[in-house]
């Protein structure tokens, strides 16, 4: 797995406290974006530029993780980059393992979509269920319907 990194500091501009100037250059922010995702932090779309719902994104997660003061700005090799970097590597080596298996292609619900096995045969078992409680409602509906024929 390639090194992740930083080039700069991302996060709110001019910086409230001490420390590099933020650079909040494209490629870091699209970083940025991807690890607090994989945090759980978000949606946060696919922007490459910095945004209010960015600063209040880190700024939410720099809260979550704990820290007591919140400055709204990730350093390369900081206490808040340290912290996003473990979900954001499992993140990555689960769409590694994703892109490995094969993928099946299924019309579910009206739509199109790609799946990997476990997620085909949840859907498979889901529709199935469907259809099973429909003929069962219809094969009863059948049934009251059959009585009152014999009725008349």
């Amino acid at each position: 797995m390639p090194s992740i990194q930083l080039s700069a500091p991302v996060g709110l501009a001019p910086r409230a406290f001490e420390g590099a100037a933020v650079k909040n250059t494209a490629k870091d922010v699209s970083l940025l974006r991807d690890m607090l995702a994989a945090n759980g932090i978000g949606p946060l779309g696919q922007s490459a530029k910095m945004d209010a719902g960015l600063i209040k994104a880190i700024n939410h997660f720099q809260k979550k993780a704990g820290f007591k003061v919140t400055d709204s700005v990730v350093d390369p090799g900081g206490r808040t980059f340290k912290a996003l970097l473990p979900r954001y590597q499992k993140a990555l080596k689960a769409l590694e393992k994703a892109r490995k298996e094969p993928l099946y292609q299924m019309k579910f619900k009206g739509k199109t979509i790609l799946c990997n096995k476990a997620e085909y045969d949840r859907l498979y078992a889901q529709a199935l269920k469907n259809v099973q409680s429909r003929v069962s409602s219809l094969l009863s509906y059948n049934r009251i319907l059959q009585m009152n024929q014999k009725e008349y």
